[in-house]
C-alpha cells in the first residue's frame, strides 16, 4: 500500500508517537504496544519516508531530530526490555 502523507504529516505523526513513548508514566506494556505501533507506521510509509527529493531547512532539521529520538527509543527499549515490571513500577513511583 502506497503511502499518501506528505513528509510533513508523517513527522507531525511520529513526532507525537515519540513524545507519547517518552511520557513518564508510561508502563512496559503501554511502552511496548506503542513502539510496534510506531515500527508498523513507519513500515506502512516507508515509501514516502525513502522519496528523494529536496528538503527545506526546518523540515531536514526536524527529520534529523526524529532520527536521533528514534535511536534514543532503541536504546531505552532495550533497557526496557531488561527491566522486570515491578522494579520498573518502582522507579516510577519513586522518581522526583
Amino acid at each position: 500500500m502506497e503511502s499518501t502523507l506528505s513528509i510533513i504529516e508523517i513527522l507531525d505523526r511520529v513526532e507525537r508517537e515519540l513524545d507519547a513513548l517518552y511520557a513518564l508514566n508510561t508502563t512496559a506494556k503501554d511502552f511496548a504496544i506503542g513502539c510496534v505501533a510506531l515500527e508498523e507506521f513507519l513500515e506502512a510509509h516507508r515509501d514516502s519516508i525513502s522519496v528523494i527529493e529536496p528538503l527545506d531547512g526546518m523540515t531536514r532539521d526536524r527529520v534529523l531530530m526524529v532520527i536521533t529520538r528514534l535511536e534514543k527509543l532503541q536504546k531505552r527499549a532495550a533497557l526496557k526490555a531488561l527491566m522486570p515490571e515491578k522494579l520498573q513500577k518502582y522507579i516510577a513511583e519513586n522518581q522526583d
